[in-house]
C-alpha cells in the first residue's frame, strides 16, 4: 500500500516550498563537495595511477573533472571519482604497454 499525502496550497506556496527544496538541495550538494575536492596529485593517489596517467584519463574523457576557462588549476571530487570507477572498473587496472 502506498502511502500518499494530499496537500492543498496556493500558487505561491507552491513555489515558495519548491524554492526552499532546492536551495536546501544547493547547499547539501555544495556541504557535500567541500571536503571531497582534490587536485591532480591527490586524485592520482586516491585511484592508484601515476599522475601521468590521470591527465591521459582527463584529456580522453575518461574522468569527470572541473577547470575553469584560462585557468591551469584542475579539481577532481571524490565521489565523481567514485560513481565513475564504480561503472568504469577497467580505468584501475595497470596500463600494458
Amino acid at each position: 500500500m502506498k502511502n500518499e499525502v494530499l496537500v492543498l496550497a496556493n500558487a505561491d506556496e507552491f513555489r515558495r516550498f519548491f524554492k526552499d527544496l532546492l536551495e536546501q538541495e544547493y547547499v547539501d550538494r555544495n556541504q557535500k563537495f567541500e571536503n571531497d575536492e582534490m587536485n591532480q596529485r591527490q586524485a592520482a593517489a586516491f585511484i592508484g595511477v601515476s599522475e601521468a596517467t590521470i591527465i591521459k584519463y582527463k584529456k580522453e574523457g575518461k574522468i569527470p573533472y572541473e577547470q575553469l576557462p584560462g585557468s591551469k588549476k584542475v579539481r577532481y571530487y571524490k565521489s565523481e571519482l567514485k560513481r565513475t570507477l564504480g561503472k568504469n572498473r577497467h580505468l584501475l587496472q595497470p596500463s600494458r604497454k
